[in-house]
């Protein structure tokens, strides 16, 4: 899971940099916001099994990240 959400943080910051170079801002923003939202659920499943206070803020956060994501393509 962790090897995912490096996957998956690393995608998310490939597209901002291409996104911040190339000033294609429109079409790249939903696509990052779609990868964030699953980084942040991967994180939020890491934080569950470990037990952590933060887990519900985080998949909150990825549930809130997905549907801004799908509403703004």
């Amino acid at each position: 899971m962790k090897i995912i959400r490096n996957i998956l943080a690393i995608i998310v910051m490939a597209l901002a940099s291409y996104s911040l170079f190339t000033d294609t801002a429109r079409t790249i923003t939903p696509y990052m916001l779609l990868a964030l939202a699953f980084m942040l659920t991967a994180t939020g499943m890491i934080e569950f099994k470990k037990q952590k206070a933060n887990t519900w803020s985080l998949l909150i956060t990825a549930i809130f990240v997905f549907i801004v994501a799908i509403y703004i393509m």
